[in-house]
């Protein structure tokens, strides 16, 4: 493994492998984010990521709004779920992903150019501003794979025993994460407030460090296994999952909500259009 630069925040323990698929994005190394991801772009719609995109996830919400008016969550989680798998205009805005497995990390990638984001603010403003993206789209990231990864490395992996052991490792992650990014989200530093500001760069310097080797090991212990044991068919049908599941993904953390299954499977579409409904309206 090279040498990593003096601006890194931190480094990958020495006996984390790096799969070679992913070598040329260097997983352990958040100071050089892929290239076609200017650092001074905004952050990307949830159209510019999933195939799905905002119009799916702007259906399902209409929809599942409806069905909760009518008939409550349960009726508005049934809604969501056939949204996904119809054949309106919104769900078939553009293909879904050829292969989930490179869509997870191509999503991955993403998320360190975030980071970068963050860590190259030139203002306080445009760190809060990063830091606000970084938050929405962990949450959706984390949610949809918590409800399509996990559960298939759980089950595909051969070795059964350590498929368990990955699913909890990973579901546990996510579980502090979410506190993490619950904290970040409602905690804004006084201006001119320098102990506020310092605290807060240390917080999210640690769940930087911790996402760091999250992403990392999902990338070598999961993601990599599960392509030697996957054909072209599961992995295109990953791909249908993932982009609907980013969809209707919760936009903020919710740390006391269900990151495993089968309660991450019912309520987090319902929580992601109440959460998508709010957005709306604060930022009217």
């Amino acid at each position: 493994m090279q040498t990593q630069g003096a601006h890194s925040p931190s480094v990958l323990p020495a006996e984390m492998p790096v799969p070679p698929s992913t070598a040329s994005k260097r997983p352990d190394f958040f100071g050089a984010p892929d290239p076609h991801l200017p650092a001074a772009a905004p952050c990307p719609s949830a159209h510019e990521l999933s195939p799905a995109g905002d119009a799916a996830a702007g259906g399902e919400a209409a929809t599942a709004t409806a069905a909760t008016a009518a008939g409550g969550p349960e009726a508005a989680a049934g809604t969501a779920a056939t949204a996904k798998g119809g054949s309106g205009a919104a769900a078939t805005a553009a293909p879904p992903p050829a292969n989930g497995l490179d869509a997870i990390i191509t999503d991955h990638q993403v998320i360190r150019q975030l980071f970068h984001r963050c860590n190259n603010a030139r203002t306080d403003q445009e760190r809060l501003a990063a830091t606000r993206d970084l938050v929405r789209h962990v949450s959706r990231h984390a949610s949809a794979e918590e409800r399509t990864l996990y559960p298939l490395a759980r089950d595909r992996l051969p070795d059964r025993g350590t498929g368990r052991m990955l699913y909890d490792r990973m579901v546990m992650d996510d579980t502090v994460n979410k506190q993490l990014l619950d904290w970040l989200e409602r905690h804004q530093p006084r201006e001119g407030d320098a102990a506020q500001w310092g605290l807060h760069a240390a917080t999210l310097a640690k769940f930087q460090s911790i996402e760091e080797e999250h992403l990392s090991r999902e990338e070598a212990e999961l993601i990599e296994p599960l392509r030697a044991v996957m054909t072209p068919a599961e992995t295109a049908k990953l791909g249908k999952q993932w982009a609907a599941a980013w969809a209707n993904a919760p936009t903020h953390p919710h740390p006391r909500g269900p990151t495993a299954a089968p309660g991450a499977t019912l309520l987090h579409p319902i929580v992601g259009v109440i959460d998508r409904l709010r957005d709306a309206v604060m930022e009217r």
